[in-house]
């Protein structure tokens, strides 16, 4: 992650440190603190397009810090989501996604500033999957009143599909060149497999 030829270990922590280890050895390179703790969902990208690699850090301060994967030090950050973070940013390009427990989803520019902004049905704790139909990219969040909110970068609805029980595990993709796969488990213990063809 910070260019010098080996292998780093990025670990996100209740402790409300980040910490970036030596994968051989164990010992820590350089660790960050942020101001709350942080679940263990971590996003490594160049966001910004500058050749060095950050990493985007989901918190419990409702916020996703992004920060130098050479230094640990923090670039910038989202503003307050409202609710806990405890998924994993999606990453495309110079912009990333991200949803959180009050409900919403936002995209955001390379310095966490919300592009767009949508509120789903309920808490959105599950990762969100990127999907590509037609030659366009989906974004794909479930939220916990079972609903499945499929999404354009832009935050565009393409469908809404309500599933029985709400949806805490991330959904397992399969791309195709005409059709998306999902599996998705529910809370209320149902497994689904969604095939998606048009939009």
């Amino acid at each position: 992650m910070n260019n010098d030829g080996t292998v780093e270990v990025l670990v996100s922590s209740l402790d409300s440190y980040v910490y970036c280890l030596n994968s051989q050895t164990g010992s820590v390179i350089w660790k960050t603190k942020l101001d709350d703790g942080n679940d263990a969902f971590i996003e490594v990208h160049d966001i910004d397009g500058d050749g060095n690699l950050e990493a985007l850090i989901s918190s419990r301060d409702n916020r996703v810090h992004i920060l130098n994967c050479v230094d640990g030090s923090v670039k910038a950050f989202t503003r307050d989501s409202g609710g806990d973070i405890d998924c994993k940013p999606l990453a495309l390009g110079n912009e990333f996604y991200c949803g959180s427990d009050s409900g919403t989803i936002c995209g955001y520019d390379s310095e966490g500033e919300a592009v767009w902004g949508y509120k789903a049905n309920a808490a959105t704790n599950t990762s969100m999957v990127l999907g590509t139909l037609n030659g366009t990219n989906l974004l794909i969040q479930g939220d916990q009143s079972g609903a499945l909110h499929v999404l354009t970068e832009d935050g565009k609805v393409v469908k809404v599909l309500y599933l029985r029980g709400g949806i805490e595990g991330t959904p397992y993709i399969e791309n195709n060149d005409d059709h998306i796969n999902l599996y998705i488990t529910t809370v209320e213990g149902w497994t689904y497999l969604i095939k998606l063809s048009s939009w």
